[in-house]
């Protein structure tokens, strides 16, 4: 069963739904959210299978930024007017299945009321909206984790198989035979070591590689805080500065604010296309 159905419109907080997504399935496990993008395998007939998840689903969240209701089609008509839109038809199934429904609110969007609504939408007007500012975004993502375990049927998450590794848990799943290898690699190695005269000395000049600013490339994934920022020479500064920063994602001014918005990262996630955003890998 698919826990979480994450409804977005790719115009309006397709960035925002990307890094929800990554968290959501960071802690309650990636089987259970569903995104489109990620969630359907090539070939099937989408419009099925997100009918069929919507119906599955525990819970519905409705990623709703400054333009999800006056998003317009090629031919400027509103989307939401269209009774083939598909974040309309995601809504209306979650609502008339009393499947619950969690608008989140971003980029400082406001609730629509229900007279801006088609008839089958409007119930989601009633429903009490969540919002996630970019400038906490950590903190309000673990409040919406609060409110989504108490209805998501999950058995926890996944466990992290690099946690395993850093915690020296690991090495119980080895084969005997190769940890009595590595340890006597090890014991030789120091041997060796205390023969030559010591360990040799370590270069005193910089190890730090710095890459070229990634232009039209969005790293989502990995943050660990957000700030506000006019350029993206501001971002690297900042990442440069902080140890447990290796890469960060500049978001251009305009699309979370007026401002430009620094996400710092504590890994390195796969790149991804977006005129948007710039990447940079310390």
């Amino acid at each position: 069963m698919t826990g979480i159905f994450l409804s977005y419109r790719r115009d309006d907080s397709q960035g925002e739904a990307l890094h929800l997504f990554d968290d959501l399935s960071k802690h309650l496990g990636r089987d259970q959210v569903f995104m489109d993008v990620t969630g359907i395998d090539p070939g099937k007939d989408f419009r099925k299978a997100i009918d069929g998840a919507v119906g599955n689903c525990d819970v519905l969240i409705v990623m709703i930024g400054k333009k999800w209701l006056d998003s317009v089609d090629d031919k400027g008509r509103k989307k939401i007017d269209d009774p083939k839109d598909f974040v309309r038809i995601e809504t209306a199934a979650a609502l008339r299945r009393q499947i619950p429904v969690i608008p989140v609110l971003v980029q400082g969007a406001a609730m629509p009321h229900s007279e801006q609504l088609p008839g089958e939408l409007e119930a989601l007007a009633w429903r009490n909206a969540f919002e996630i500012r970019h400038t906490r975004w950590e903190i309000d993502v673990a409040e919406l984790l609060k409110a989504l375990k108490k209805v998501v049927k999950t058995s926890g998450s996944k466990p992290d198989p690099d946690e395993d590794k850093r915690s020296g848990h690991a090495i119980g799943k080895w084969p005997v035979a190769l940890v009595l290898a590595v340890g006597g690699a090890a014991v030789g190695l120091v041997i060796y070591v205390l023969s030559s005269g010591g360990w040799p000395q370590r270069s005193s000049g910089p190890t730090t590689r710095i890459s070229q600013m990634e232009y039209g490339t969005n790293r989502f994934g990995g943050d660990y805080r957000s700030l506000e920022a006019s350029a993206p020479q501001v971002c690297q500064d900042t990442c440069a500065g902080e140890a447990q920063c290796l890469a960060f994602t500049f978001v251009k001014p305009g699309v979370h604010g007026t401002t430009g918005v620094c996400w710092l990262k504590h890994r390195v996630p796969p790149p991804n296309p977006d005129v948007n955003c710039i990447s940079w890998i310390k």
